[in-house]
């Protein structure tokens, strides 16, 4: 069971100059991607009657991932808006992570363990720490051919760790680092500088892929 504390972790880059902007980006992804997400959903409900099973069970599956979507967008919105005196529960998010699998076409096996006692985080760094678990996860999902995802969050005295692990068939990270858009390794060092962490991505052809984020902490 997890213990009432709450990591003491370095937020003090997020200034009130970031709020405002933090809010004014709120508001404009409830207006576009918000908007547009919640009109594909119905859009895709509508498509699904009067069609034949198969293709039923596909627009169905779609269905669900745009809802998905459209609940990650609501209440990443929420979450711009939110200071940072809240409370994250990471390890209970990384445990419902097998959502992110869907789409897949044969979804990999996925791993969780916990190393530590679990402990509350802020609001931010979960977030962030989340997302960059979520952004290896999938694209390991659907780029590397893997049979097994692991997934290991660590709490120590004085850090927080969370390593991503594949064994799918690896990529050169020098040559995806150049492709625009490509694998998101360029996201999610981004998410790691904002909340002062650091991250070491490896692969090796034929070898899978490792994604080591490392976050002073103090309990």
């Amino acid at each position: 069971m997890m213990k009432d504390r709450t990591a003491q972790c370095d937020m003090s880059g997020f200034s009130a100059g970031m709020l405002t902007e933090r809010n004014r980006i709120a508001r404009e992804l409830h207006d576009t991607l918000l908007q547009s997400l919640a009109g594909l959903v119905l859009q895709i409900s509508g498509l699904s009657k009067g069609v034949n099973r198969k293709r039923h069970k596909q627009l169905d599956l779609i269905r669900t991932e745009a809802e998905e979507c459209l609940r990650e967008a609501r209440r990443a919105i929420v979450d711009l808006h939110d200071d940072e005196s809240g409370h994250y529960d990471l390890a209970a998010e990384f445990a419902a992570s097998n959502r992110w699998l869907m789409g897949a076409d044969k979804p990999p096996r996925l791993l969780f363990a916990v190393e530590g006692q679990p402990r509350l985080l802020p609001v931010r760094l979960g977030e962030q720490l989340l997302r960059i678990g979520r952004e290896a996860v999938t694209n390991a999902s659907k780029h590397s051919c893997a049979e097994q995802i692991s997934v290991r969050l660590s709490y120590g005295a004085d850090s927080i760790g969370l390593h991503i692990y594949d064994n799918g068939h690896g990529f050169n990270p020098n040559r995806a680092s150049a492709v625009s858009g490509h694998f998101g390794l360029g996201s999610m060092r981004e998410r790691a500088e904002q909340i002062q962490a650091s991250i070491v991505i490896s692969s090796e052809i034929t070898r899978g892929t490792s994604v080591q984020v490392t976050v002073p902490c103090a309990a």
